[in-house]
């Protein structure tokens, strides 16, 4: 579903000017309002660093998909923020930078869980991982748990 009307959305606007949304007429409504009011319960700025990506067959490419970055709060805590909101596929970076500053983010989207999970299963809270990038400069993409958020100092 596409968002019609962007002024339903308290925080973003489809031209910022520090948001790299791709094409906004691409991006689905229910990710869009899930961004807004996490940015809402958070009460820091969040920055989109990838939203819609042309040729993309994943998630971005399909308008499901948003990079974000709260530099104002610790990535554990952005992560667990977001937790609430419902997103079906959540993925944490350690890496990222803004300004230049590494301050981590997330990967946001609502992809389908399909109806092998079923739709309604609020044991199943979708796609999790972390990534971070090795000592050759490439992303290596691992299980999102303590030991490995310990490990790359997200905790």
């Amino acid at each position: 579903m596409k968002l019609i009307d962007w002024s339903v959305l308290k925080y973003f606007k489809p031209y910022g000017t520090s948001d790299n949304w791709g094409d906004v007429d691409k991006l689905d409504a229910v990710l869009l309002m899930k961004v807004d009011d996490l940015r809402e319960f958070v009460g820091s700025p969040i920055h989109i660093t990838s939203g819609y990506r042309e040729g993309d067959v994943k998630e971005h490419g399909h308008g499901l998909a948003l990079d974000i970055i709260c530099p104002a709060i610790p990535l554990l805590d952005f992560y667990l923020a977001a937790e609430r909101f419902g997103f079906t596929g959540l993925g944490v970076y350690s890496h990222w930078k803004w300004d230049g500053i590494v301050t981590g983010g997330l990967h946001t989207d609502v992809r389908s869980l399909g109806l092998k999970f079923g739709r309604h299963n609020t044991e199943y809270k979708g796609a999790r991982w972390f990534c971070y990038k090795d000592d050759q400069g490439k992303q290596v993409y691992t299980t999102l748990n303590k030991d490995n958020l310990k490990k790359y100092n997200v905790i």
